[in-house]
């Protein structure tokens, strides 16, 4: 996985144990009305999400 760090910032990939924090920023319809087309995602979709990458 690639990572960039700053200072103050590491940025990364979504590892697979990550999977209970992307299910629940996927659900918050505050979040995922800025992403793509808006719509929620479960936590099935989540898991699916990760195994794309």
């Amino acid at each position: 996985m690639i990572t960039m760090e700053t200072g103050r910032l590491t940025l990364r990939g979504w590892p697979n144990n990550d999977l209970d924090a992307l299910a629940a920023i996927n659900a918050d319809p505050k979040v995922m009305r800025y992403i793509m087309d808006g719509s929620m995602r479960d936590r099935r979709q989540s898991a699916e999400g990760l195994q794309k990458r």
